[in-house]
């Protein structure tokens, strides 16, 4: 599974008792914790949640990143 994007990377965490996977995002030249990704019952999918503190902005290459991750765990979600 691919971790590391042009402008972001998405490094596993623990989620004990769950059956989901979560990711913490990072932006992989600065190092800045941005948020986390993780499964939502609500949605039925995997979503990307952003602490309430920042303020952060994100250029569509960094929302593309987001996508294509996200993409990748409901593909393996499917499997």
């Amino acid at each position: 599974m691919k971790t590391k994007y042009k402008y972001l990377e998405f490094i596993e965490g623990s989620n004990p008792g769950r059956k989901t996977r979560v990711f913490d995002v990072y932006n992989h030249v600065t190092c800045v914790y941005l948020g986390w990704i993780g499964w939502d019952r609500g949605w039925r999918q995997y979503v990307s949640h952003t602490p309430h503190f920042g303020p952060f902005i994100f250029s569509a290459g960094c929302h593309l990143d987001f996508a294509r991750f996200i993409k990748q765990l409901m593909d393996e979600r499917k499997k």
